[in-house]
């Protein structure tokens, strides 16, 4: 631990990175891709004013962003900590300085400046269709669930028992082997079309059953 173990790769990275900014606000070091300086200062004391109250709280976020990251450096820190500090600076912290960092898939990045009102605007149209998303999704899964557990309910009932309810003794007056009817409640033949469409809901109720059995072994 300490300076020994300061990775000095890291270390150089977040300083072009920070440099790079820090231009951008128009503290410029030509030559040198590292560290940043002064431009001409102002003949009056008001330019000098109006550059601090502009640069001071983006300074204040890339000294944070610095102290941060050289704690890393000194303690090892993992090179994931280090990114979700890069996504920290770039999602919430510059944005509402109005500055917007676009990653590009070169490994580079697009500095531009806007409205932090207009970002504000933008981030909670975003959030908000995020949320809409999520709730639809949400409402979704539970309808789902909803008519799972109704398809389960309705297979608690054994397909041989299906036709055997008090409603069903009404129609009818014989079953075979499974429990299909085969005479109505006269004692007539039923028809090979209704009996093969009984048939067919036995063989969905015993699907809808065979559900119901796995679920209680879940």
């Amino acid at each position: 631990r300490g300076r020994d173990n300061i990775d000095l790769q890291i270390v150089q990275t977040v300083v072009e990175y920070v440099s790079r900014i820090m231009r951008v606000f128009g503290m410029s070091n030509e030559g040198s891709a590292l560290g940043w300086g002064s431009s001409a200062a102002s003949s009056d004391g008001q330019g000098a004013a109006d550059r601090e109250s502009i640069l001071l709280p983006v300074a204040r976020v890339l000294s944070d962003f610095r102290d941060v990251v050289r704690e890393l450096a000194l303690s090892g820190g993992d090179k994931q900590a280090l990114l979700k500090l890069c996504d920290k600076i770039r999602d919430s912290d510059l944005p509402e300085l109005g500055v917007i960092i676009d990653d590009h898939g070169d490994g580079r990045a697009l500095v531009k400046i806007a409205d932090p009102e207009e970002i504000r605007r933008d981030r909670e149209r975003q959030e908000a269709e995020i949320a809409q998303r999520l709730l639809t999704k949400q409402l979704q899964a539970q309808k789902a669930e909803e008519k799972r557990q109704g398809r389960l309910a309705k297979g608690k009932q054994s397909p041989e028992e299906m036709f055997r309810t008090p409603e069903m003794l009404e129609l009818y007056s014989a079953w075979d082997e499974h429990g299909i009817p085969t005479k109505d409640k006269a004692g007539e033949e039923l028809t090979k079309n209704k009996v093969k469409k009984l048939a067919k809901e036995y063989d969905a109720q015993k699907k809808l059953h065979e559900k119901y059995l796995e679920s209680l072994n879940a």
